[in-house]
């Protein structure tokens, strides 16, 4: 009984959890976003178009005195639409950039103004509703007085769910947020004709429907957040200096806010000029056309709504292709809903307005009202697809020139000049042709946009491969599925020997020695014939839990820790070659390891050859009579990829051991004895550590290959691992799977950003490499390296870095910069720099775990400084 309790609360939980904004199949994405909030929007416009036909009921004058009330609650809602859409934007692209703790804390803060804002708004209305009623003739100023002096209560109210709804689509669970206004704005649906007719309350009864069913919703949400079946977490544990996030996503929703003013204004204009002409039987013809309006336009909004989330992911993740597709399927979707309401509003308009009214004078202006204002509907797509578009990049001005046109700045002077000529047919030119102008002026701005999209596309043909921007904004942790056949072992937490560390954090054995209970306990372990330990410098028991480890990750049989990464590579390597026998290596390797092979093989009388890995002629004929095959795969500092299953398989032809240094890629990234390579190295200082804290080398293989390093190179060398220093490494390990996400999301997105940038030569990174070498990576290291054009001048641009760090090494918290100009002026000149080629203008990029845009704005502007 209780398996099948949790099987269908883990069910609703899947049904209710948002969707994978970064799921490839772009359309089915928007669709499942977008029809669900159009949904919505749509039962609030059939919500309000029945509500206003049961207050039509009562009389004309009640149309009349809602639609003097709706500008002030228009202007107030403005502000929360405007924070609601700079929220939804800033936790969109915050997520695609994987920074769910600010969005966190920016939806809070958000949620908190936005109410403390209605709060106000309902006092300042209750103590001077006179002031605010514009535009009401005497007959309808205590109608509309008392109306208000409810419907107040509502703001705070109003807030609230406007912020939650658009952070409920943000994050992608666009059906959660239908489902919530379907039940508020049903339960509102019954309560309006209980509340006007049955308890005879006329239009104080539509304010109480309202505030009722604004509870609901609330209460709905308030079970949702508290259930945490959402991503953002809304918490009251943000710091007051935490509100300058605030200032973002009140930038990005001013346009929305200076919209829904402008609208609100031009309304009350409009109903202040119908009145002028034709009293209140201009005001409800006005109004009927407005609401009809609002039942077509709320639909086209609703799917741009769900579309914004996919946008400001894909923007905030750097993906413009996706971003561009995503604009296409935007527009063709939105022009197609709002052209066909616009066809049949012009087909039947009068029999439309009939539904609200049964006098004719009013109907006859409804429906010249429809046709003037339901004809530019046509272009209303175009006009919410590129304002979502310009507010999903960050552009506010340019969202506020689109955003204020229609009942802005061409709507007024519009206004001002035809009806004093033309009277009412003025007024209905006058909203025909600022609607059409905006339509035009949204047509021009988006095909320009779409235009500078496909440049930004097309103009990197090697741009990041859509698997890896899926990798790059997935918001799950790293899929175990997606490790190889070894993911099952892909275990960071359970201990190798679990009887001896019991612990949740294995125990450290810092000691140096090992003693016994008798002189026949302590003969049997020198005589081998049981297993102890005797000393660390052979083995520890942290030390062994830490090489256990590594070796289970990457799929081998046994370990063997060393104090560094290149003491690893040296007693792997002596372990395995003696005088008169032949190294082959893949060139633009890491420096220690070139001048090893160089100069302390040469000394001991062992050759070795370099070769480029992408010519399988070359390597074949370098490996006949070799000892040793020698990888990186990718190469350091270049980057360059090698086809390691196929060089393998050459080596085990010819009867050659293959070598592989791992540690750019981890065994989570990598799995080279899946491939063929017989061992594997790590400098775990790098990402196997994490922390910069620990200097240490690992090698892993068959109990073989471990038992010649024990046996010819380990015991002599003396490079071994301490325990405290093996501790720090099981320590780090454990996060290695989080760590590797972070470093692989932000080294993704500042590689593309930097390979569009006009200072960057070049960019050199695994993701953008068309190589057979990349088949064997299942994600990306954050580690890669960038030319700068001969117009930078390296040493200023290193010297211009304010929050990213000149060191060497890589694989911690912090970002780090390495110059090969540098490299180049070591005094002996030994290095694969030199004797490969490495460019003076390139530079290796170590990316840690800042933000991503912290790191981008510290590049931007090194650059600039650099310029000669």
């Amino acid at each position: 009984m209780n398996d099948m309790s949790e099987m269908s609360g883990s069910l609703r939980k899947r049904r209710l959890a948002p969707e994978d904004l970064a799921s490839p199949q772009l359309f089915r994405l928007l669709l499942r976003l977008g029809l669900p909030a159009m949904f919505g929007l749509s039962i609030n416009a059939a919500h309000h178009t029945i509500n206003m036909i049961f207050v039509g009921m009562i009389g004309e004058d009640q149309i009349a005195a809602i639609m003097i009330v709706l500008p002030i609650l228009m202007l107030i809602a403005a502000f929360g639409e405007g924070i609601g859409v700079g929220v939804a934007t800033e936790v969109g692209r915050l997520l695609g950039a994987g920074n769910r703790s600010r969005a966190g804390a920016i939806a809070s803060i958000s949620l908190v103004a936005g109410v403390g804002f209605g709060a106000a708004s309902t006092i300042a209305l209750l103590a001077f509703p006179d002031l605010l009623l514009f535009g009401a003739t005497p007959a309808l100023q205590p109608l509309a007085q008392r109306y208000l002096m409810i419907i107040a209560i509502s703001v705070p109210l109003t807030m609230a769910q406007i912020i939650l709804d658009f952070l409920a689509i943000a994050e992608g669970n666009a059906r959660f947020s239908m489902w919530t206004l379907v039940a508020c704005f049903a339960l509102n649906m019954i309560l309006d004709p209980i509340m006007i007719f049955g308890f005879g309350l006329g239009l104080q009864g539509v304010a109480i429907a309202t505030i009722l069913s604004q509870l609901v919703a609330l209460s709905i949400y308030g079970a949702y957040h508290a259930s945490r079946l959402g991503i953002v977490r809304l918490t009251l544990d943000w710091r007051l200096a935490e509100i300058r996030y605030l200032r973002s996503a009140l930038a990005i929703g001013a346009p929305t806010t200076l919209t829904s003013l402008t609208t609100a204004g031009a309304i009350a204009i409009l109903v202040s000029l119908a009145s002028a002409y034709h009293g209140e039987a201009g005001i409800a013809g006005i109004g009927i056309a407005l609401r009809l309006l609002a039942v077509g336009t709320l639909p086209v909004i609703g799917i741009s709504l769900g579309a914004q989330s996919i946008l400001s992911f894909a923007w905030g993740g750097g993906d413009m292709a996706r971003v561009l597709s995503a604009t296409r399927i935007l527009t063709a979707v939105t022009t197609a809903v709002s052209g066909a309401y616009g066809l049949i509003a012009l087909a039947f308009s009068e029999e439309l307005a009939s539904f609200f009214t049964n006098d004719a004078a009013v109907i006859a202006i409804a429906g010249q009202a429809i046709i003037a204002t339901h004809l530019p509907l046509l272009l209303f797509g175009l006009r919410q697809t590129v304002l979502i578009l310009f507010q999903a990049q960050g552009r506010p001005k340019a969202a506020i020139a689109i955003g204020l046109a229609q009942n802005g700045y061409l709507l007024f002077p519009l206004l001002v000049l035809l009806p004093p000529f033309f009277g009412f047919s003025g007024l209905l030119v006058a909203m025909f042709l600022a609607s059409a102008l905006t339509g035009l002026l949204s047509a021009v701005c988006l095909l320009r946009s779409l235009s500078a999209l496909r440049q930004r596309t097309a103009g990197h043909p090697t741009s990041i491969p859509a698997f890896v921007h899926e990798r790059m904004t997935m918001n799950q942790s790293i899929n175990p599925h997606d490790l190889g056949a070894h993911a099952a072992a892909d275990d960071l937490f359970t201990p190798v020997d679990p009887a001896a560390f019991n612990a949740v954090s294995p125990p450290i054995f810092q000691t140096s020695l090992f003693t016994y209970d008798s002189y026949e306990a302590m003969e049997d372990v020198f005589a081998g014939r049981t297993r102890n330990y005797i000393y660390s410098r052979g083995d520890n028991p942290t030390v062994r839990e830490f090489e256990l480890l590594v070796a289970r990750l990457e799929g081998a049989e046994d370990g063997r820790a060393f104090s560094s990464g290149t003491a690893a590579i040296t007693s792997t390597i002596l372990s395995l070659v003696e005088a008169g026998d032949r190294v082959v290596a893949v060139r633009h390797l890491y420096n220690d390891v070139y001048r090893l092979l160089v100069k302390l093989l040469g000394r001991l009388g062992v050759g070795v050859d370099f070769v480029d890995p992408a010519d399988h002629d070359e390597v074949r004929k370098a490996l006949s009579g070799a000892k040793l095959l020698y990888l990186e795969n990718p190469t350091s500092f270049v980057f360059e990829l090698q086809d390691i299953a196929a060089l393998s398989a050459m080596a085990k032809e010819a009867g050659v051991t293959t070598i592989i240094d791992n540690s750019w890629a981890t065994p989570l990234f990598q799995k080279p004895i899946q491939h063929g390579v017989d061992i594997v190295i790590h400098a775990a200082s790098k990402y196997l550590g994490g922390h910069s804290d620990t200097v240490a080398g690992v090698v892993v293989g068959s109990n073989e290959a471990i038992a010649r390093i024990n046996a010819t190179s380990y015991p002599y060398v003396g490079a071994k691992l301490s325990p405290f220093e093996a501790w720090l490494l099981l320590r780090g390990m454990r996060t290695l799977r989080v760590r590797l996400k972070e470093h692989e999301r932000s080294g993704l997105l500042l590689a593309d950003r930097l390979k569009q940038h006009s200072a960057i030569a070049r960019v050199r990174h695994p993701a953008f490499q068309d190589h057979p070498g990349r088949a064997t990576l299942c994600g990306y290291a954050g580690l890669f390296a960038f030319d700068l054009n001969p117009d930078i001048d390296v040493a200023r641009f290193v010297n211009s870095l304010r929050d990213i760090r000149l060191g060497v090494s890589w694989g911690g918290p912090e970002t780090l910069v390495v110059p090969a100009k540098v490299a180049l002026q070591i005094p002996d000149r030994m290095t694969s720099f030199i004797r490969f080629g490495v460019s003076e203008q390139t530079v290796r990029f170590a990316v840690g775990l800042e933000e991503p845009e912290l790191l981008w704005n510290d590049l931007q502007q090194a650059l600039h400084a650099a310029r000669r």
